[in-house]
This record gives C-alpha cells, sequence and structure tokens, in this order.
C-alpha cells in the first residue's frame, strides 16, 4: 500500500526497512564503515520526512523522496529538486510505476520545473519506472574510492608536469570559468535540449565559486607564466562524514587544457587534492566521472581506483 509519511513516528519499523533497501555501493570496501550508510539514510529519511519543502512515499518494497534543492533552483532560475528511488530486490514494476507517478505528480502540483535523480544502472525497474513517467536519460557515472594511501603512489606517465600547483584564490576565478567554457561541452547539462542557454554554465559557475569560497569544498589550479592550466574542485561529503570519522571526500570539476593534456597535469593535481583533504581529515576520495570521459578515465585508473557502481542520471522538465 502506497502512503505518504509526515511524520517520523509514523514510519513503523524504519530501521528494519532501511536493511532491506539495496546494500550500500561501499560494501565492497573492506575499510569502509558498514554502519555509516544506514546512518546517512536514516538522517536523510527523517529529514525528507520533516521538511514541508520535500515528499517522502513508502509502499511496501520502496520508497522515493523528492527534496527541494536551493542549488538547482539558484542555476536554474526555477524550482527545482532531486528525486532519490529506494527499492528492495523484492519491487516490482507496476509498484515503482505507481510509486514514482504519485511522486511527479505531487512535483507538478508543488511547481517544481526540474527534477533530477541517479539510479543504480542495474535497477532496470527502477529505470523504466522513472522513464515512464517523462524522466530522459542525461548521463551514466563510474562510482569509484581509494584511500589517501593509493592516491598519492601512482606512477607518472606522460611528460612531467613543471607547473606551479597551488590553491585557488578569489582571483582565479574569472580565470577557471574560462577554462571550464572551454571543456565543459559534454556534460549533461550542455547535452540536454530541454535546458536554456547558459544553465550548463551557470552550474559549473556555482559550483566553482562555491569551491573558492569554501561553502562547498575547495579548489587548486595549475599555473604556467601567470596562466592557469587547469584546475580541480573537491568537497567533504558532511551529509556522510557526520556518522564516521573516516571522511570521505568527493570529487567535483577537474578540467586541463586541450595542449597540456599529454603531462602529468591532472595527476599533480590529483594529488595536491588528496594531500590537502587528508590533511583536513580526509580518508576516503570518490571520483564520479562520466562513462564516456575517456581521458579521465585513463588518468584515474593509474591510482587505481576501487569501482563501486555504475549510475544512470534521468532529468525531467515540467510540462509548460
Amino acid at each position: 500500500m502506497l502512503k505518504e509519511v509526515k511524520k517520523i513516528e509514523d514510519f513503523e519499523n524504519i530501521d528494519s526497512f532501511i536493511k532491506k533497501i539495496l546494500a550500500s555501493p561501499y560494501r565492497f570496501i573492506k575499510e569502509y564503515p558498514s554502519h555509516v550508510h544506514q546512518k546517512h539514510l536514516l538522517k536523510k529519511w527523517q529529514s525528507s520526512i520533516e521538511s514541508k519543502k520535500n515528499l517522502f512515499l513508502l509502499s511496501e518494497d520502496s520508497a522515493c523522496t523528492i527534496d527541494y534543492s536551493a542549488f538547482d533552483s539558484e542555476a536554474f532560475g526555477k524550482k527545482s529538486g532531486i528525486l532519490n528511488l529506494f527499492q528492495s530486490v523484492k519491487k516490482s514494476q507496476k509498484e515503482s510505476d505507481n510509486l514514482i507517478r504519485k511522486a511527479t505528480e505531487w512535483a507538478d502540483k508543488n511547481n517544481f520545473s526540474f527534477l533530477q535523480t541517479r539510479i543504480d544502472a542495474q535497477n532496470i525497474i527502477g529505470v523504466r519506472a522513472l522513464e515512464n513517467n517523462k524522466f530522459n536519460y542525461a548521463d551514466i557515472v563510474l562510482r569509484s574510492i581509494f584511500t589517501y594511501e593509493e592516491g598519492i603512489t601512482h606512477e607518472i606517465y606522460g611528460i612531467k608536469s613543471k607547473t606551479n600547483v597551488r590553491l585557488a584564490e578569489k582571483k582565479d576565478f574569472g580565470k577557471i570559468l574560462n577554462i571550464s567554457k572551454k571543456i565543459f561541452k559534454n556534460s549533461r547539462f550542455h547535452k540536454d535540449p530541454n535546458f536554456p542557454d547558459g544553465f550548463a554554465e551557470k552550474i559549473h559557475e556555482l559550483w566553482v565559486e562555491k569551491s573558492l569560497n569554501q561553502e562547498r569544498g575547495f579548489c587548486f589550479v595549475s599555473e604556467e607564466n601567470n596562466s592557469l592550466c587547469g584546475f580541480f574542485t573537491a568537497a567533504f561529503d558532511n551529509e556522510i562524514n557526520q556518522h564516521s570519522s573516516d571522511k570521505l571526500i568527493r570529487f567535483e570539476l577537474s578540467a586541463v587544457l586541450p595542449m597540456r593534456r599529454a603531462s602529468t597535469i591532472w595527476l599533480d593535481l590529483l594529488n595536491a587534492v588528496v594531500r590537502h583533504g587528508y590533511s583536513k581529515g580526509g580518508k576516503f576520495f570518490e571520483g564520479r566521472p562520466q562513462a564516456y570521459n575517456y581521458q579521465i578515465l585513463q588518468r584515474q585508473m593509474k591510482v587505481p581506483p576501487k569501482y563501486l557502481k555504475a549510475e544512470m542520471a534521468l532529468h525531467r522538465m515540467k510540462d509548460k
């Protein structure tokens, strides 16, 4: 039976329900504390249930949340949110279709213009339920993780870089944006024909700006003769990290100018990010490169990472 949960006390057996949801993506990483994902998920569900801006729907073997996103709304200029679908191995297509249909009806009624989601690419039933409710394929990302020790013990290939790698400053903002405009032409925000011109640039601009302001993380740049050759932004996952002393840092945007990609600039930036993150308490570092970003994947494999799973990203725009 499908129901909307508006008070946490109305969600009976929430702990046992979480345990039957598909396992944590980190379950293959023996160093990662197994209880963290469960505590993180419980906190996220409590937040979704307690906020009037959000939705929490529950069925027998699945749950679905829609969470208002201030970041996406600021970039898009319209109300935007993130849909999360949680399913057990007993999920059914009919139940999944109905769950997503009810969630999107609520989103339309509450004036959400844009919804985005990521889902395990193996969850065919979940993917089809999203597609049946006007979500469109946008991208595939490959989630991977490694420790500090693994991140700095790579072999160097190619032409050795002689650039200066340093923490970015606010004065670098314009130069970083110029690089991002040249490089990020294949992001899911650029490729989605439903987005207005400039939306992708605004998203990337906000990412960089918040990294430089240390609202979202930190940023390193590679510099030669007062010119920037590349940059790399990363952020602590504060939602997960409140449940563990083993801090997780996520890689966000990174780019190197095309004429310098034969060098080790990207690996130099990676090293700087990992060392800095480690000095601030980071132990695990997670990347989410696009599946067809072959240059980044080839460089990242030199670490090498432990791959967690493939995720499909989907977008939904409200009908006008």
